[in-house]
Parts: structure tokens; sequence; C-alpha cells
């Protein structure tokens, strides 16, 4: 009852573990409010033949049941965590730890933020912007479905990867 009134509450953090011959790279990000529970991870599994990137997503508000989504196996050279947190999309990586970042929902907009975060990269002197958003828009050739999307953006660049479409 006391968080009714309070803020969101968030939790976030990296865990690095050896399983085998593999590396697992897991980060996770939990959001507790009033409306709604939120519980995402991104995961890459690394070894020294292959690597893929999968995640799960947790929706659990108060007035229906709860959603689960999955990311199926996905190439390390589309989407990929590394030992220090950063999220790497299309091989492009940018030098912040993510998995200390907080998750910021936008119950209205229905989209998840990281960021924004400066960061100078290694090879420059000016800093740049990024920001990581998760959406679920409706699907431009079928409005009745779906289409969730990770978005980096990068000062004016962005990157898009599709989740996947789900139709109701």
């Amino acid at each position: 009852m006391l968080l009714a009134c309070g803020e969101p509450s968030t939790r976030s953090g990296l865990e690095v573990s050896e399983k085998g011959d593999d590396t697992e790279f897991r980060a996770t990000w939990e959001y507790s409010s009033f409306e709604l529970d939120v519980e995402l991870s991104l995961v890459t599994l690394e070894s020294e033949d292959s690597c893929s990137s999968g995640g799960s997503l947790v929706l659990n508000d108060v007035v229906s049941a709860t959603e689960r989504y999955t990311l199926a196996p996905t190439d390390c050279a589309l989407l990929r965590l590394d030992e220090h947190g950063d999220i790497v999309m299309s091989e492009l990586p940018t030098f912040h730890d993510w998995s200390s970042e907080e998750l910021h929902v936008d119950t209205d907009r229905e989209i998840m933020t990281l960021g924004p975060t400066a960061v100078i990269p290694p090879d420059s002197e000016e800093s740049v912007t990024y920001r990581f958003t998760l959406s679920n828009p409706p699907c431009a050739d079928d409005p009745d479905c779906k289409c969730a999307a990770l978005d980096r953006f990068a000062a004016d660049t962005r990157i898009t990867l599709p989740l996947g479409k789900k139709c109701e």
C-alpha cells in the first residue's frame, strides 16, 4: 500500500558466469509501481565457436493477466551484451554499462527506455548521447497486430531491431 503513494522502484544488475566452455552475460532490469511490475532481461551466451543473445520481458499489471515475451536466439552480430554491461547492436558498442541504468517505463505510451546517457567514446573527444527504447507499436502492415522493436539512438542515428509480431 505504501508503494501506491510513492515513486516507482527500480533495480538492475549484471551477472557474468561460466557455463562449461561457455560464458553467460546476463543483465536484468526491474521496475515496480502501483500500476505495473516489469522484469526485463538480456542474456548473451558466448563460446569459442558461437555467440547468441536472447531475452525475456514479463509484464504484470493490476487489471490483466501476466504477459510474457521472449526473444528467440539472435546472432551476436545483431545484438549482444558484453562483459561490461554494454548493449551492442549491429556490432556498434556504446562504451557504457547499461546494466547499471534504471529502466524507465511510460505506461501511457507503452515504451520502456534506458538512458539517455552521454558517453565519450575512446576514439573521440566529444560525447555522444545514447538511448535504448523497447516498444510494441501497431504493425505497419497489419494494425490489428503489434510489432515489438528495440531501438538504439546515438545522437541522430537510429538502429532498429525488430523483435517479432504478436496478433490478438
